[in-house]
């Protein structure tokens, strides 16, 4: 296995949480909670760490989209992430997708901006049914 995302983080700068990604962390995320309160969380969890920033959050009937952005610590590049809540039979399903600004390819860092939230979500409590 190629670090850094493989030949395909040279080329590529975008990931998505994609019901058939061969990774399961970059599966769609379930989780038992309404999207308001997922919402929450996930605003709370941003609050804590020191790269990420909620840049926006709103409510459509009862769905909640989320605009988050993180900084790489180095470089500081910014890559955005897009967030779409929606809810289900038991709860609520994130999907979304991380980009980045500039650049033709990633390292597989939008990948791991995915998978970070995830983890974040884990700590909370509230990713997994």
């Amino acid at each position: 296995m190629l670090p850094f995302g493989g030949l395909k983080g040279l080329t590529t700068n975008v990931a998505t949480l994609d019901p058939s990604a061969s990774d399961p962390r970059l599966h769609p995320i379930d989780v038992s909670t309404p999207p308001s309160e997922t919402a929450q969380a996930i605003a709370k969890w941003v609050e804590s760490e020191s790269l990420w920033k909620l840049e926006s959050s709103d409510q459509g009937g009862d769905r909640v989209t989320m605009h988050l952005t993180r900084t790489t610590r180095v470089l500081r590049f910014v890559d955005d992430m897009h967030l779409e809540l929606t809810p289900t039979a038991t709860g609520t399903r994130i999907s979304g997708k991380s980009k980045s600004r500039v650049g033709k390819g990633d390292l597989g860092q939008n990948a791991r901006n995915l998978i970070e939230l995830r983890r974040g979500l884990e700590n909370l409590g509230i990713e997994g049914q």
